[in-house]
């Protein structure tokens, strides 16, 4: 009689802890593509300067809302190591994208170059560009 109690106690324990997974309806995935309207990065070392433009589109093609911030990465010409520039939650120019919009990312930066700092400056090339999402 004991072992059948501890058999009933058990198999009731297993049925109650058993994953509802199957009632569940499944989730869509957030979505969000990119298309590079500009990429520039021009080196005038005649008159000491840098001028750094881009241009990222992002489209949310979620069928709902997402909420994250752009990543966008690049490396120096003929360099391995990608950086990547993230922009801050609350600066972020893209914070959320409704679902089936578009959102621009845009920079520009003029500067003049430093030569103790970079003797030899490089181009900076486009490697990719992404959307963390925050929440959905």
């Amino acid at each position: 009689m004991r072992k059948l109690f501890y058999l009933f106690f058990m198999l009731n324990f297993i049925l109650a802890c058993s994953s509802d997974s199957d009632s569940k309806e499944e989730t869509e995935q957030s979505n969000v593509s990119y298309q590079v309207k500009l990429w520039k990065y021009d080196i005038d070392k005649e008159n000491d300067s840098i001028h750094w433009e881009y241009k990222i589109d992002f489209k949310n093609n979620s069928s709902f809302n997402v909420s994250g911030y752009p990543l966008i990465s690049f490396k120096e010409e003929g360099a391995d190591m990608i950086i990547k520039r993230g922009y801050e939650a609350s600066s972020t120019p893209c914070k959320t994208i409704a679902a089936g919009e578009d959102c621009l990312v845009a920079f520009k930066q003029d500067e003049k170059i430093n030569y103790n700092v970079q003797p030899d400056p490089k181009p900076l090339v486009f490697v990719n560009a992404e959307y963390f999402i925050e929440t959905e």
